[in-house]
């Protein structure tokens, strides 16, 4: 995939507000998914899509820890 093709999927996927409130929220600290759907008040299942979406295009990382998955930024720039 060239530069322009993996700037347009970028785009893309931040061209969600949902997506972007997610990634706002979590900019700072990682949080789990539960924490998410109370923060931003969406439900599970949709924050669970978006959050599988940052994932695949590698924007977001995830970390478990027991039962609990957290996700946080991949690159702490991308809000810059």
């Amino acid at each position: 995939m060239d530069d322009a093709n993996k700037l347009q999927h970028l785009f893309q996927t931040l061209g969600d507000a949902n997506r972007l409130k997610i990634i706002k929220y979590i900019e700072n600290k990682e949080k789990s998914v539960s924490e998410i759907v109370e923060a931003l008040g969406l439900s599970q299942p949709l924050v669970s899509h978006h959050l599988r979406v940052l994932r695949e295009r590698e924007i977001l990382q995830t970390k478990r820890n027991g039962p609990f998955i957290y996700y946080k930024l991949n690159n702490g720039k991308l809000l810059d």
